[in-house]
């Protein structure tokens, strides 16, 4: 599925609300930071799986509250939410990962925010300790630490 660009005025107009959106966050002292890795999960309603890796994530994502970690998803449900979830990955420059990893619920994907390369792929199988783990090694690679 080709995911088709944004109009130039609706990009800007798009653009424009972000812009102050970030700049009413500040005004109210919440601080908008750049991500320097994205978590995008790939989620539908009726997926059993997603519902697995949810869970786990749920008590993972504690842990990264205070880290430079975006977790986000696209809901590929139905037709509408397909061509939504298209609309928002293309926005964040995530359209080609979209189109490669899109068909398959109860996944995500690690993402250096900075590249746009994937850093892991992680399955509904995966612990919440390996979740844990592969996160944070994904997270120091996107921030160019080195491991500890």
């Amino acid at each position: 599925m080709r995911i088709p660009l944004l109009s130039g005025t609706l990009a800007a107009l798009l653009a424009v609300t972000l812009v102050g959106a970030a700049a009413a966050a500040e005004d109210e002292g919440v601080k908008a930071e750049q991500p320097e890795l994205i978590s995008l999960r790939f989620y539908a309603d009726w997926c059993g799986y997603c519902r697995v890796l949810d869970a786990k994530l749920d008590d993972v994502k504690q842990d990264f509250q205070d880290t430079p970690v975006w977790f986000t998803y696209v809901d590929i449900t139905d037709e509408d939410t397909i061509r939504q979830s298209g609309f928002k990955a293309a926005q964040l420059g995530l359209g080609e990962i979209y189109e490669e990893y899109g068909n398959s619920t109860g996944d995500m994907v690690l993402v250096d925010a900075s590249t746009g390369e994937v850093k892991d792929h992680i399955t509904h199988e995966a612990s919440e300790d390996e979740l844990r783990d592969r996160i944070s090694a994904a997270l120091t690679e996107a921030a160019g630490l080195a491991p500890q």
